[in-house]
């Protein structure tokens, strides 16, 4: 019965051994995991409680062994958390420097393209907040080697900076599209107004307005408020076109119609005249002197000229009417 328990003795003895030399072991390598370190302990300790029998010298020797495995894990997990820390540290300092970068990037802001800039700077801050150094310049290869994790205060500092930038980034945004629509709404404003007496400098005015739209930061809602703006003016300038060209061409057949009723009354004037001519052909028949008969000549003469003059002015009268009928052609 002695030898028996003899050897269980050394049995549970060699147990314990072995799991502090398991325990032991978990420290070995470049990164134990503590967790599952600090877990074997509780369960060593809870063998300490339920292995028996065990010698005496064997289990204060065991126990000491495993208080100084514990001070050395305490030890090497307080240097790696001291250099987490500081890795920690200097990835905050890195990324929050980003994160400045962009906020001045944002500040300065004036256009899409500012803008965007900006969306690329926390973009990259972004990415940097991500464990692991993937990314990153040349000027931080000395973290290669470093899995690049952050403490949990530090990224969520890093986080609610980025989310701070963000929303200022948003804010530009809308601060620059009302900008560009305020602008823009002016602009529509006095095409429309404009309309209303040059419509041509207006349909100018709404060409002009619709290529300064390009590349312009606008929400939809805005830019279609604009388009509507220019299609109201557009339309308006083409109705008082169409209403100036109708008005134009009918002073035009107005002109015609005048020009010629004057031209009837000159053909009138002319058969008028032509009717003296035979009377005073019938005067010259019948003179019974020859100074009667050459006043009647000169008569005569006097006729034909003014007839020619009209017959003259008959042709400019013509004249204008077919320039005027080509002008409405045209």
């Amino acid at each position: 019965m002695a030898l028996k328990s003899g050897s269980l003795v050394e049995t549970n003895g060699a147990k314990l051994q072995s799991e502090l030399e398991d325990l032991q072991s978990r420290l070995r390598g470049s990164t134990p995991n503590y967790r599952e370190f600090w877990a074997h302990v509780k369960e060593i300790n809870q063998l300490f409680k339920t292995v028996k029998p065990i010698a005496p010298a064997t289990r204060h020797r065991l126990w000491a062994d495993l208080g100084t495995i514990c001070q050395e894990a305490k030890r090497l997990q307080e240097d790696e958390n001291q250099k987490r820390k500081g890795i920690s540290d200097q990835k905050r300092s890195l990324v929050q420097s980003k994160l400045n970068e962009a906020y001045y990037q944002v500040k300065g802001s004036h256009s899409a393209i500012d803008l965007a800039e900006a969306r690329e700077l926390l973009n990259k801050a972004l990415a940097w907040m991500k464990n692991g150094w993937s990314g990153f310049t040349a000027t931080t290869e000395l973290f290669a080697l470093d899995d690049g994790r952050m403490t949990k205060a530090d990224h969520d500092a890093c986080w609610e900076k980025w989310q701070e930038v963000n929303e200022a980034l948003g804010h530009k945004r809308r601060e620059i599209a009302q900008y560009h629509f305020d602008h823009f709404l002016s602009e529509a404003g006095e095409a429309i107004t404009v309309a209303d007496f040059e419509p041509k400098k207006a349909k100018e005015k709404v060409k002009s307005i619709q290529g300064a739209l390009k590349g312009t930061m606008m929400s939809r809602e805005q830019f279609d408020e604009i388009r509507r703006l220019l299609d109201r003016a557009w339309e308006r300038a083409t109705a008082k076109q169409q209403k100036h060209h109708e008005e134009w061409e009918s002073r035009q057949l107005s002109h015609i119609t005048r020009k010629q009723d004057l031209i009837e009354e000159m053909e009138r004037q002319i058969e008028g005249l032509k009717g003296h001519v035979d009377h005073c052909r019938d005067l010259e028949a019948g003179a019974r002197t020859d100074d009667f008969a050459q006043t009647v000549r000169g008569w005569i003469e006097e006729h034909y000229e003014r007839i020619r003059a009209k017959r003259r002015f008959i042709e400019e009268l013509q004249e204008q009417i077919g320039s005027i009928k080509e002008k409405m052609h045209d």
